[in-house]
């Protein structure tokens, strides 16, 4: 069972590593069953750290809007928000399924 987590967080590392914004929103969602299928002990040791730490990350995306002067600078900002607020969601709804099943 650890051997298959370990595989799905490589996965998910790689894919973060992409600029596939769409690549990766769907590795959250898949992320998003995790629960359902690992202890929750395990998902919060392993995948919620993770997870914030994406979300940090959608902290300084945002300071970084006011600087951005062209277009295309401000749609790429605009990609990396989304993914951040789409991760954002897949926490929430991770702690909601942690409190419902325990």
């Amino acid at each position: 069972m650890a051997e298959l987590l370990d595989a799905v967080l490589h996965c998910e590392e790689v894919v973060s590593e992409s600029h596939n914004w769409r690549l990766q929103e769907d590795v959250m969602r898949a992320l998003s069953t995790l629960p359902r299928c690992f202890p929750l002990d395990v998902v919060n040791l392993r995948v919620v750290p993770l997870v914030f730490k994406k979300i940090h990350v959608a902290v300084i995306l945002s300071s970084f809007h006011h600087h951005c002067h062209h277009h295309h600078h401000r749609l790429l900002l605009y990609h990396h928000v989304y993914y951040v607020v789409f991760v954002t969601l897949f926490v929430v709804l991770l702690c909601q399924d942690i409190c419902n099943n325990s």
